[in-house]
């Protein structure tokens, strides 16, 4: 029944794109902003197994278990977003600000531009920087686009007509 309903919402969405642009236009730069996203948190990951390996994070376990974890959590918050479900964008805004007091609390801008550490260090820490601004200001952008908002409101429509269907049946 599940899976009655999920392709009845994609035939639904594909009409509703195919009639107005911005809905596919916002399914487009949902998906292009989701994976720009992805991507940073993933550079960082790689980066700071990187670090990791050079011995430069003392807590390299910790801080990589905390990174998988949270890798994996954006994927699952990135295919709820994409799955039309809006507010799930502004738990990785949080996430974004506490990373940026992060960068602040413990000086990751200097060591992104002291030639005092080591090249992977600097490399950690920049692309935290970029990291946590990309996630913050993707999410916003995502919550505040009228092409992204036409397309998560379309999709809830759909979501909600798919509903009201599957209960006429029921009855």
């Amino acid at each position: 029944m599940a899976n009655a309903a999920s392709s009845r919402i994609k035939q639904l969405m594909a009409e509703e794109s195919a009639q107005k642009t911005d809905i596919a236009a916002g399914k487009n730069l949902t998906g292009i902003l989701l994976i720009v996203w992805i991507a940073t948190r993933l550079a960082l990951y790689i980066s700071e197994v990187v670090c990791a390996g050079f011995g430069y994070i003392d807590s390299s376990v910790t801080a990589s278990m905390l990174n998988i974890v949270t890798v994996l959590i954006g994927g699952l918050f990135a295919l709820c977003i994409y799955s039309g479900v809006r507010l799930f964008a502004i738990l990785p805004i949080i996430g974004g600000v506490l990373m940026l007091a992060q960068c602040f609390t413990y000086g990751y801008f200097s060591i992104a531009l002291s030639a005092d550490y080591y090249m992977a260090a600097r490399v950690y820490a920049a692309l935290f920087v970029i990291a946590s601004a990309a996630q913050t200001v993707i999410m916003i952008f995502l919550l505040a686009n009228k092409k992204t908002r036409a397309y998560f409101d379309a999709y809830k429509r759909v979501s909600e007509t798919v509903i009201k269907e599957k209960s006429v049946e029921l009855n």
